[in-house]
């Protein structure tokens, strides 16, 4: 993101305590930070938004991120293939993941990860 983007981003992360998240692993860990930096640039550059709220959850079997704006939006299944949202499922999916993108024009974006705390055998 540049200075340029009047963007307010706001982080929720729970546990709280940094130090209480199991250990995510590398992989995984690499594709929640790849993940949300596409859906924060997509709206940064796509949405208009004024505000992004981040929330990480790290629960005993899975790593849930959610990337909510309160952008313009826009109908996913027109850019199926655009905003990177190929990449960012195709990223999850090898982990054995799930990406969830739920949006409409005029109501923003909601960019909803999960990824196996233990990836499939075989992911890289």
């Amino acid at each position: 993101l540049e200075a340029r983007d009047q963007l307010t981003i706001a982080l929720a992360v729970e546990p709280a305590n940094v130090a209480q998240l199991p250990g995510l692993g590398a992989a995984v860990e690499l594709a929640c930070f790849r993940i949300a930096q596409e859906a924060l640039t997509n709206a940064a550059r796509h949405s208009r938004a004024k505000q992004v709220h981040v929330a990480l959850r790290a629960g005993p079997a899975q790593l849930l991120c959610e990337i909510r704006d309160d952008g313009c939006g826009f109908d996913p299944a027109a850019v199926a293939d655009g905003h990177g949202l190929t990449g960012m499922r195709d990223r999850a999916a090898l982990l054995g993941g799930e990406v969830e993108v739920a949006a409409a024009p005029g109501r923003g974006c909601r960019v909803t990860v999960r990824l196996p705390l233990s990836p499939v055998s075989g992911s890289r």
